[in-house]
């Protein structure tokens, strides 16, 4: 089969598995700047900070909401 039958194995295997993982359950997403201090980035007027969450698809498909619950809507 070769390197060039291994690779595309592993593409066509992966690419569909990730981007169904990534659209049911969650994701994982950087935030930048001041619109969500004091929450996420409180340094960030001081120096420029990043904040990383886990966007849960999942719990939003089910509509399992909380009170102050960051909601991002995508």
């Amino acid at each position: 089969m070769g390197l060039f039958g291994t690779v595309a194995k592993t593409v066509f295997f992966a690419v569909p598995v990730s981007a169904t993982f990534f659209d049911l359950i969650g994701t994982i997403v950087s935030v930048e700047g001041v619109s969500m201090q004091p929450v996420l980035n409180p340094d960030s007027a001081r120096h420029r900070s990043t904040d990383y969450v886990f966007l849960n698809r999942w719990a939003a498909n089910s509509l399992q909401f909380q009170r102050g619950e960051v909601v991002s809507l995508v």
